[in-house]
């Protein structure tokens, strides 16, 4: 209910929207701008009026995208001016949506997959060097030891690689929407681990280069 109130909000917030409902279930939502045909109509004919609504169509599916959220375009229709009879959906049948939906799920889940399989690449070997490395005793005052540097190596790519959908997506959350989520707390929470071990390392290494004093 948040997310979907969030994107009626971005939808309303483009100049010439009247009306936006987002429905849940099926993924879309539905646009109704304000009526300019008849000024439009006068000055530039019918085309005129497809490409301003074209025009719009295009500036609300980008304040969504903006906003955090994946956005096609499905219909754009101007009432009155099309060359054949649709129905409200613009001629879209629920077979035809469906099938959209069932692509763009396998394409997001595709996505995940290679994010987790990248950050298994990287995150196996760090914790496997951790457990094994566990009760090696290493006197920090001779600087980080090798595996807290080939630690480091590994968890960069996970935390900035892996993990740069999720800064993106908080990012715009709060720009646009003034919201902290859940890829704000993701983010976060990651981020304060990472900031931390890191400080550890380098005040170590800063230790060893100033030696003993």
């Amino acid at each position: 209910a948040v997310c979907t109130g969030r994107v009626e909000r971005a939808l309303l917030s483009v100049d010439g929207v009247v009306e936006a409902s987002v429905s849940l279930p099926t993924s879309r939502a539905r646009v109704v701008f304000e009526d300019f045909s008849q000024h439009i109509l006068k000055e530039g004919g019918p085309e005129a009026v497809k490409k301003k609504v074209s025009m719009l169509a295009e500036l609300c599916a980008s304040e969504v995208q903006q906003g955090g959220y994946n956005c096609e375009i499905i219909s754009a229709i101007a009432l009155g001016l099309s060359d054949t009879e649709e129905d409200d959906d613009g001629g879209v049948t629920l077979a035809d949506n469906a099938a959209r939906m069932e692509s763009a799920r396998k394409e997001e889940m595709k996505f995940w997959r290679d994010l987790l399989a990248t950050a298994c690449i990287f995150t196996i070997p760090l914790v496997a060097i951790h457990f094994s490395t566990a009760k090696i005793e290493h006197d920090h005052n001779h600087g980080p030891a090798w595996f807290e540097w080939v630690s480091l190596i590994l968890a960069t790519p996970v935390q900035f690689g892996v993990g740069k959908k999720f800064y993106v997506s908080a990012y715009h959350s709060f720009v646009n929407g003034k919201v902290l989520g859940m890829d704000f707390l993701v983010a976060m929470g990651t981020t304060a681990a990472y900031a931390y071990s890191v400080t550890i390392f380098l005040l170590e290494e800063v230790r060893f280069e100033a030696g003993p004093g």
